[in-house]
């Protein structure tokens, strides 16, 4: 199964529920799910800056490096009033495709963490709204996994430095 995260696919190494967790070529670790537009929801952790982020990758058009959209997200947990920013785009058998991130992490992070449904609710160009809705059954195993053994890497590679 191929998934599309950032500027490169990746190849999902377990499953578990809706969720897959691996690694990226270059050593950074992730916890993503999709949905049935084929669009991801991900936790993405980068070991060389030592951090983590949510990450929603969609067809969406954003402004890469300018756009910083609000965003609604609701779910079992509650409901929460955030950000997100379009980090980079790329293409794919003719498609383009968004990241972005979520901000401030600690915004989602509680909400994403959940099982049952999440919405995320943000405006687009045209005066309309979209709403994207993810699976999050088995993500918060999948996630406490993928922070440990990011952890852990961090923690071997810099001695200390946490995430």
């Amino acid at each position: 199964m191929r998934y599309w995260l950032g500027l490169l696919f990746f190849v999902a190494a377990n499953a578990f529920a809706a969720w897959v967790e691996g690694e990226t070529d270059d050593g950074d670790i992730y916890a993503a799910t999709t949905n049935d537009d084929g669009q991801v929801l991900a936790q993405y952790c980068a070991l060389a800056d030592a951090s983590c982020t949510w990450l929603m990758v969609t067809q969406d058009t954003c402004d890469v490096g300018k756009t910083r959209t609000p965003a609604l997200v609701s779910g079992p947990a509650g409901s929460a009033a955030t950000s997100m920013a379009c980090l980079s785009n790329s293409a794919s058998n003719g498609k383009t495709y968004y990241r972005l991130g979520f901000y401030p992490f600690d915004s989602v992070d509680t909400l994403f963490r959940q099982t049952g449904t999440v919405g995320i609710a943000f405006p687009l160009e045209s005066g309309q709204f979209r709403v994207v809705r993810f699976n999050l059954n088995g993500g918060v195993g999948v996630i406490d996994r993928m922070r440990e053994k990011a952890l852990k890497k961090v923690k071997s590679s810099t001695k200390g430095q946490t995430l």
